[in-house]
């Protein structure tokens, strides 16, 4: 997987350290390929939605605007299936877009710890989630395309960009795992 892209910070001149704008192509060795976009700062709407998530596929697409609501569209367009949800969500909330539903997965890992309940977004899948756009950023700040092992996310080559998958904790506070 190479992950590369076109980025900047145009909406304010501030010390946050990730683009406002970012597009981040994603070629796979299996010849698939995706892109993510990022416009965190505009509040344009693409496809009628200022925020969410569209899958294109060979059959159709299925477009997640926020919440819990999507569509699912054939090759021609048509609306095949509609799921709506209820829950509010605010795109253009900078401190919580979405607090209903943070508070839902906030109570799911308080009863997760105290009753044993299933995680609704555990650990590996949450990682798996956010892999990508991790790596996109790395290889923005790095000034060049990644070369990215499959099986475990790590990256293959180039220095400065090796030094950013980790960070340096302070003495104890360092990441500790049980196996």
């Amino acid at each position: 997987m190479a992950p590369g892209g076109s980025v900047g910070r145009y909406r304010y001149k501030d010390d946050w350290e990730t683009p406002d704008t970012q597009i981040i192509g994603f070629d796979f060795a299996e010849g698939a390929s995706c892109s993510w976009e990022g416009r965190s700062c505009n509040g344009k709407k693409v496809e009628g939605t200022s925020v969410g998530v569209e899958f294109y596929g060979e059959k159709g697409s299925i477009q997640i605007a926020g919440g819990n609501s999507y569509k699912v569209f054939d090759l021609e367009s048509k609306l095949v299936k509609e799921v709506k949800s209820e829950i509010p969500i605010d795109a253009r909330n900078t401190v919580s877009p979405a607090s209903y539903l943070d508070a839902l997965h906030i109570q799911n890992l308080f009863n997760n710890i105290l009753k044993g309940e299933e995680l609704k977004a555990d650990v590996l899948t949450g990682h798996k989630s956010t892999l990508l756009v991790q790596l996109g950023n790395i290889a923005l700040r790095a000034g060049h395309s990644l070369d990215i092992n499959p099986e475990n996310g790590h990256i293959l080559t180039g220095e400065e960009a090796k030094k950013l998958w980790a960070r340096k904790y302070e003495k104890g506070w360092e990441m500790k795992f049980k196996s």
